[in-house]
């Protein structure tokens, strides 16, 4: 279990610091974000980042900034898990 444990907790660091910086550009456009589900929880609840792995970041953002998140996001390489995922 220490290598599950370790590799989780590795894959959460880096994935931690790509979606602080993304929600950092997405504030330096002016848009209001606020992070959902696995990832939001992992510091207030788990407390630990090896024991769940994060492997997408859910952000929502007020409805009238959403075309230009969107847009933000296409122009910085993001790219949504699913279709329905960009509106």
């Amino acid at each position: 279990c220490k290598g599950f444990y370790r590799r989780t907790w590795y894959l959460n660091q880096l994935n931690r610091s790509r979606y602080a910086a993304l929600l950092k550009q997405l504030q330096a456009a002016g848009i209001r974000t606020l992070l959902l589900k696995g990832s939001a929880m992992l510091d207030r609840y788990y407390r630990d980042p090896g024991v769940r792995m994060i492997g997408d970041c859910d952000v929502l953002v007020p409805e009238a900034q959403a075309e230009t998140a969107m847009a933000c996001l296409d122009e910085w390489g993001w790219r949504p898990l699913h279709s329905h995922a960009w509106g």
